[in-house]
């Protein structure tokens, strides 16, 4: 949509997909602040619980109105686990060893990541475009890492000096 307009475009989607870019950036930094200021696992906790208490009224909703099965909660525990709790835990993590810009730069292959897996698990083909779109956004995050790089290979100790020159 973004390399190729149309009539038909759909740029309400587009301005949707700009804010939820927007979304993921203030949730690295806002997990970020989260991993420095609360020690172990406490922040994922406190971010799951917080969510939890969020979404309660709406769960009590639908399964008011749809009575689940037992093989239906255990795959809600098992999608909750697998696509919340354990990745926000390991962003969580991650952010406390690697800078925002960085993980920032590394969230924006996960759309890379899942174009490749549906192509080889699910035999999902891609055009031109889309293969395109992925080289460049690989360009990028590799012209972002490398200007990234320390411009000199000595340690930064955090005592300044001057030079005269």
């Amino acid at each position: 949509m973004l390399t190729r307009p149309q009539p038909s475009t759909d740029y309400v989607g587009i301005g949707l997909g700009l804010l939820a870019a927007v979304c993921w950036g203030c949730y690295i930094l806002l997990n970020r602040t989260v991993g420095a200021r609360l020690p172990g696992v406490e922040g994922a906790a406190a971010a799951a619980a917080v969510s939890g208490a969020l979404y309660l009224p709406v769960g009590v909703f639908v399964l008011w109105q749809h009575r689940p099965t037992a093989a239906a909660l255990g795959c809600a525990l098992a999608a909750g686990l697998l696509s919340s709790a354990v990745p926000f835990l390991a962003d969580l993590l991650a952010l406390r060893r690697v800078s925002s810009r960085s993980f920032g730069i590394f969230m924006s292959i996960n759309p890379v990541m899942a174009a490749l897996i549906g192509t080889a698990v699910l035999g999902q083909r891609l055009d031109w475009a889309a293969w395109l779109a992925m080289l460049v956004i690989v360009v990028a995050n590799v012209v972002c890492m490398a200007s990234a790089a320390p411009s000199t290979t000595a340690p930064r100790t955090g005592v300044s000096s001057s030079r005269d020159g």
